[in-house]
């Protein structure tokens, strides 16, 4: 078996994503490879629009991190990893400050 990386282009990146896991796109990747919390990523090349590219194994272990455990119910849930509020980003009132 070949151990090869596998890298995805970001379109190819966001519907793995979205067909394996059931949530994200290539607009939220982007978004997070601007603001961070995304997965880990690398660029091609040095212009600024040089295209990202997305290893698999770090797409899955991104998406695995974003999911809470197994529930058997509402009252089960405690939560998914938290993140912070980035820049930019409205907080929610009340919220506490990062």
């Amino acid at each position: 078996m070949d151990d090869a990386p596998s890298f995805l282009r970001r379109r190819e990146a966001g519907q793995y994503l979205k067909d394996k896991y059931g949530f994200c796109s290539d607009r939220s990747l982007g978004k997070y490879a601007t603001v961070g919390g995304g997965p880990e990523f690398r660029k091609v090349g040095e212009h600024p629009r040089s295209p990202v590219i997305y290893e698999r194994k770090a797409l899955d272990a991104w998406a695995l991190g974003k999911m809470s455990g197994p529930c058997e119910s509402t009252s089960d849930y405690t939560s998914a990893p938290s993140h912070k509020y980035s820049p930019g980003r409205p907080r929610k009132a009340g919220a506490p400050e990062a």
